[in-house]
């Protein structure tokens, strides 16, 4: 009965004839006090949009007076050139309207004339919180006093003053860190040459960045493309990361680089004095020390990440495997499961584990390396990863106490005198006429697998008439056949004659 009174009303509602004349002056009046209302909306709306044109307009008008007061033509002459040239052309109703970036940059220029002449911002900072408070707001106003002490520290002597001073300076920082950009805070530190303060507002401002740890539950999960959410959360901490990484990458070019010889001087007269800003190689190895065993400190595990990415990309991997951090083993694996067919993440998952003495963990993954089909591996390597994988288990107190651990030393044993034989048979069919691609095709062979001894007796061995080769062969499996022994040594013996006669 309701769902039919329902439909009755929508359709009256849909033809006004049907309505009675009180039902009609009803709808008018409730349509009317509609409009009436979104009217007073919009106007109000309005009202509020004018307040702040003419608010904004009074702070334009009280910042240009402040910058007329300090020289107009030198604050800016500061500018770029490009922003030079487009207030050449600005108009009054543009730099109100779409003039903020052009606001910006004058407020910047007016504060570093002010760190130009070592004088305090503090008064500046407060003028301009006074008369243009949305063009230089808190933020600024703290980046600016942090400005001048990084400034200041530079020309201070005495090491815990300078410290002190630095570490005020990062305070400040760290209270307005979302606000701020990272490279431009970072950019003050390294001129400070305050590389612990880089690391710290860095790491910061992930973790503000991605307060509730999405990005690394995205890269534990294997990076899933359709987890949007996550992958934004990652790229933003990684971009924070970056700015540790980039001023390692400087530290460690700096301190790794070699000196430059002595030039011929043009002009004669004393060598020309060292420029105090740049760091000499023994100072930024010192530096980056510094910081990547701070670095090394945190507890952020994507950030462990993000370092051990370069690390990996310095070629820095011995440092990488001297790091004693309950993420790396974590790191490694993630890797190897990203990418199984990485020989190069492969190799470093083995040499974790010997280093750290898990022996047994090692001599598997140098099994499998040896067992790996491809020619990125030659057979030479294969036997160095066997040989490698039978010291692993003999150094591993499992081979004592479990008796897989004894049957796994076995078969590597036996693998490893099998591809000897095989190493044998690749070095007499390499004095063959190797041009041939029969002779290619079977060097490649050779080279992609360990084979069993089965298989390099009749597809290489008996196929080339390698008698020398048989014989091991016969020797490694145990088969004493006395017939077959005699004519493989005569075998041998006339193939001596022939080449004895030719010489």
């Amino acid at each position: 009965v309701n769902l039919g009174q329902n439909v009755s009303q929508v359709l009256n509602f849909l033809r006004p004839e049907t309505l009675t004349p009180g039902e009609m002056t009803q709808m008018q009046q409730q349509l009317s006090r509609k409009s009436q209302a979104e009217a007073q909306l919009q106007e109000r709306s309005s009202l509020l949009n004018l307040q702040q044109l003419l608010n904004y307009t009074c702070e334009v008008l009280g910042l240009w007076k402040v910058l007329c007061d300090h020289q107009f033509h030198i604050i800016t002459g500061m500018l770029s050139k490009d922003l030079q040239n487009q207030m050449k052309v600005l108009t009054c109703r543009d730099f109100i309207c779409n003039g903020r970036e052009v606001a910006g940059a004058l407020v910047t220029a007016l504060i570093n004339r002010y760190l130009d002449d070592n004088a305090t911002t503090d008064a500046i900072s407060g003028r301009l919180r006074e008369v243009c408070p949305s063009i230089f707001k808190v933020e600024d106003a703290v980046f600016s006093k942090a400005h001048e002490m990084l400034v200041n520290a530079r020309n201070i002597q005495s090491k815990q003053e300078k410290e002190k001073v630095l570490r005020e300076a990062l305070q400040l920082c760290m209270q307005v860190s979302p606000q701020l950009s990272l490279q431009s805070v970072c950019s003050l530190f390294q001129q400070a040459r305050y590389y612990r303060g880089i690391l710290d507002i860095s790491l910061s401002a992930a973790q503000r960045r991605d307060p509730q740890g999405l990005a690394i539950h995205f890269y534990k999960n294997g990076e899933p493309p359709e987890d949007q959410q996550g992958l934004q959360y990652y790229s933003n901490r990684m971009e924070c990361y970056r700015t540790v990484m980039e001023n390692l990458s400087h530290l460690l070019t700096v301190s790794t680089s070699l000196p430059q010889s002595p030039s011929i001087p043009r002009v004669p007269g004393p060598p020309p004095t060292r420029d105090p800003n740049l760091l000499s190689q023994e100072e930024a190895r010192v530096y980056f020390e510094q910081m990547f065993q701070l670095a090394l400190k945190s507890d952020d595990e994507l950030f462990h990440v993000a370092l051990y990415d370069w690390l990996t990309e310095q070629h820095q991997t011995e440092r990488l495997l001297d790091i004693k951090s309950p993420f790396l083993e974590n790191y490694l694996k993630q890797c190897t499961t990203a990418q199984p067919d990485n020989l190069a993440s492969v190799e470093l998952m083995w040499k974790f584990y010997e280093k750290n003495q898990n022996y047994s963990a090692a001599a598997r993954i140098l099994a499998k390396l040896a067992d790996r089909h491809g020619t990125d591996i030659n057979l030479q390597q294969r036997l160095e990863y066997l040989s490698r994988a039978v010291i692993c288990v003999k150094s591993s107190e499992l081979r004592i106490t479990t008796a897989g651990e004894g049957e796994f030393l076995h078969d590597l044993e036996e693998k490893m005198e099998v591809a000897r034989i095989q190493l044998q048979v690749l070095e007499a069919l390499m004095k063959k006429s190797i041009q041939l691609p029969v002779i290619q095709d079977a060097i490649s062979r050779l080279n992609s697998d360990v084979l069993d001894i089965t298989q390099l007796y009749e597809d290489f061995a008996e196929v080339y008439d390698l008698p020398e080769c048989k014989l091991s062969i016969v020797h490694c499996a145990g088969h004493y056949d006395p017939t077959l022994i005699e004519s493989l040594w005569q075998n041998i013996i006339d193939k001596g004659k022939i080449v004895e006669h030719n010489i």
